[in-house]
């Protein structure tokens, strides 16, 4: 359940807010990859009923009418063994397809029909008989039978269904992960005593008596209010500034105010409006990038892998899933970031092909204006 406390609280669009005590932030980039999944393929290694959903099948036999009395006592002696039995599996099959006598009793739990009238008993082998022959062709062997009729099918819904869950995974899972490790921040909005005349964020510093601090402000053309944008080991020395409101002033340093009259703002009051620690770029079914603080980035990706396993145990290996950090400073312009990400999801699609999971590993690439920018990444 959300805090109601938090309820309505953004993340924010500057990534001063969201770097870390050493000016350092990380994107984070997280990708499935979903195409054997969308195309069908993949869904053929998925069980078409849980062992434990058979027995609700059983359980509403007694309300069909074909089954009442001694019909469902009949169905229920056949079939004890509800776990997943491979014997008891291709038994069923075999009698599906060889056996008449049996087959009114089992048919029902791979094809799902409800009328086992004798007319249709061969109407549903040849279903059988049609459905493995154009399944497996030529490829047919000894166990690819039991294989086709017990896969799921690709229909629209249970592709949707795949669709759902990634995206949900990103969007709730992931999302709150993030909100948790990241924390929030106050941001300080200020109640200035003249309207500015430009809008726009502009370098600054917000100046009482002998105490200074660097800031950037954001200003709206015509609006009252200033929004003061710092880092969170600014968070302190801002605050001991704004006790007194009325006595501080903001000084625009910016190169590109071309406003002197409004060189200096006086501030009337100051209130406060906490913002989460992150970005998000983009959180589709299958590729999730966001920024967050530096020094919360590998552990938020512990905890990306940790809701993998739980939430997709049982497909690893068929669901190719990739996570990498991007570790840069502050003033690292945000397209040499990106261009990283891109390189790195090339690199995710290269490693989804091998067979191996692979480790979290470093890498360091030194930009020709001498900055480097550090990632990691880890593939499953």
């Amino acid at each position: 359940k959300k805090n109601r406390d938090e309820v309505g609280i953004k993340q924010t669009i500057f990534i001063d807010e969201i770097v870390d005590q050493y000016q350092r932030a990380a994107l984070i980039v997280a990708k499935f990859d979903l195409d054997q999944w969308l195309n069908g393929k993949m869904l053929h290694t998925l069980f078409v009923t849980e062992a434990r959903g058979i027995e609700k099948e059983i359980k509403t036999l007694n309300k069909i009418e074909k089954f009442k009395g001694e019909k469902e006592k009949q169905a229920r002696k056949k079939l004890q063994d509800i776990l997943y039995n491979y014997d008891r599996i291709t038994a069923d099959i075999d009698a599906i397809l060889n056996k008449e006598e049996n087959s009114e009793y089992v048919s029902f739990l791979y094809t799902h029909g409800r009328n086992f009238q004798k007319d249709k008993k061969n109407e549903k082998k040849k279903a059988l008989e049609t459905l493995i022959d154009n399944r497996c062709g030529e490829a047919l062997g000894p166990i690819c039978k039991y294989n086709v009729i017990n896969a799921k099918s690709p229909t629209p819904s249970t592709i949707l269904d795949v669709w759902q869950t990634t995206r949900n995974f990103f969007k709730t899972s992931i999302i709150n992960d993030i909100k948790e490790k990241s924390g929030m921040i106050r941001r300080n909005r200020v109640t200035l005593a003249c309207r500015a005349a430009v809008g726009g964020t502009f370098e600054a510093e917000l100046i009482r008596d002998v105490q200074t601090e660097r800031i950037e402000v954001l200003l709206t053309s015509g609006g009252s209010q200033a929004d003061l944008i710092v880092s969170i080991d600014k968070l302190e020395s801002i605050d001991n500034i704004l006790k007194k409101p009325k006595e501080a002033i903001i000084r625009i340093t910016d190169k590109s105010w071309d406003n002197p009259d409004q060189s200096e703002l006086k501030i009337q009051a100051n209130t406060a409006k906490p913002y989460f620690r992150y970005r998000v770029i983009t959180a589709s079914p299958c590729l999730f990038m966001a920024i967050v603080p530096a020094d919360q980035a590998v552990k938020i990706s512990q905890d990306i892998y940790k809701h993998y396993q739980e939430q997709f145990g049982k497909v690893t290996g068929r669901l190719p899933f990739s996570v990498g950090n991007i570790f840069f400073r502050r003033r690292m312009p945000m397209f040499v970031v990106l261009d990283s990400a891109k390189r790195m999801l090339n690199n995710f699609k290269r490693f989804s092909a091998y067979e191996a999971i692979r480790d979290f590993t470093v890498k360091e690439k030194t930009e020709k204006k001498g900055r480097k920018i550090r990632y990691t990444g880890c593939s499953l």
